[in-house]
């Protein structure tokens, strides 16, 4: 599936100020061999079944990374400044890899759908309505 390019001002925005609505991002780095199957989010909670029942689990580190499908290149971070400014892209930081970011998904949807969903959503709350 082919991804969307997204500015990085929304993606951030969106980090920033509802992290549920990227909470799994599917994407990959257009051009690089190596990160061509790429998730990121965040799980502030989750529930788990251990022992005959069911425990909430609250996660202290909730933005996280996985940049390959073996799992070797996988990271947690407190914050989503912490997340955005990693250098884990072979030293280089997400915001400076973002002009080659495609997004596949966010939030169960298509990229598309997905951003067309988000530009809707902050064009009304926050008078964005500049991205493409």
């Amino acid at each position: 599936m082919e991804g969307i390019a997204v500015e990085f001002s929304l993606y951030y925005h969106i980090l920033q100020k509802s992290p549920w609505d990227a909470y799994e991002t599917e994407f990959y780095l257009e051009g690089d061999a190596k990160y061509q199957h790429c998730w990121m989010g965040y799980l502030a909670e989750s529930i788990d079944f251990w022992q005959g029942s069911w425990h909430k689990k609250i996660h202290e580190k909730p933005y996280w990374m996985g940049l390959t499908p073996d799992g070797n290149e996988g990271y947690d971070f407190y914050t989503a400044d912490e997340m955005i400014h990693a250098p884990v892209f072979d030293g280089q930081s997400l915001e400076a890899v973002w002009p080659h970011v495609r997004i596949r998904s966010a939030a169960g949807m298509d990229g598309k759908e997905w951003l067309k969903e988000q530009k809707q959503k902050y064009e009304k709350e926050d008078g964005f309505g500049t991205y493409a």
